[in-house]
């Protein structure tokens, strides 16, 4: 239960704290691959959208609502190596 406790805090605090438009890219789209129409273009606009909607604050949670799993997961990776160390690759 702690480490689910600290994946939920890791991935909000990224959210929050470090969630960009280059922490999108690094995450979702291959190196050298074009931005547009690309799925980190595609997962950048809903965040965009949802805080617009909800704001910055609440968007986390649009996000977890509305990504698929193995999408999810890859920004929870990425959020735990940042705040738990948790060595595995994004």
């Amino acid at each position: 239960m702690i480490n689910a406790n600290k994946e939920v805090l890791s991935f909000h605090m990224y959210m929050w704290n470090m969630w960009n438009k280059v922490e999108c890219g690094i995450i979702f789209n291959e190196p050298g691959e074009d931005w547009n129409y690309s799925l980190a273009e595609h997962i950048w606009n809903k965040w965009c959208n949802y805080c617009d909607k909800v704001g910055a604050t609440a968007a986390p949670s649009m996000i977890v609502a509305n990504l698929d799993e193995t999408n999810l997961n890859k920004i929870i990776e990425r959020a735990c190596n940042f705040y738990i160390g948790r060595a595995n690759k994004v």
